[in-house]
């Protein structure tokens, strides 16, 4: 049991640095966005940066609270199905904003 806790607590370590890493990708792309002179202007692709943020941080927190759940042993199947939905809602809209780029 405790090598599934000590498993389960790596795993969400590796998470909080996957999203720290994506943060930091994030940034790095809104401070390098477009010119003003380009198709899509600075003001649309900050906000479509930062609607990409908000989406990672509800995965992430999304994971988090599944993980939490796993780690104390109160995770159901309606854990997993919450987690998957907000997952797949996640990407699609990530791809209707890269659409919308």
């Amino acid at each position: 049991m405790h090598e599934e806790r000590d498993a389960l607590l790596g795993q969400l370590e590796r998470l909080q640095n996957r999203f720290a890493s994506l943060q930091q990708q994030n940034d790095q792309l809104q401070s390098d966005a477009v010119a003003p002179s380009a198709v899509v202007s600075h003001g649309e692709a900050s906000a479509f940066a930062n609607q990409e943020k908000d989406l990672l941080k509800k995965e992430y927190e999304a994971e988090l609270e599944f993980l939490r759940k796993k780690v104390d042993g109160t995770a159901t199947e309606s854990d997993v199905d919450k987690l998957l939905k907000t997952l797949k809602e996640t990407q699609k809209q990530k791809l209707a904003i890269q659409e919308k780029k």
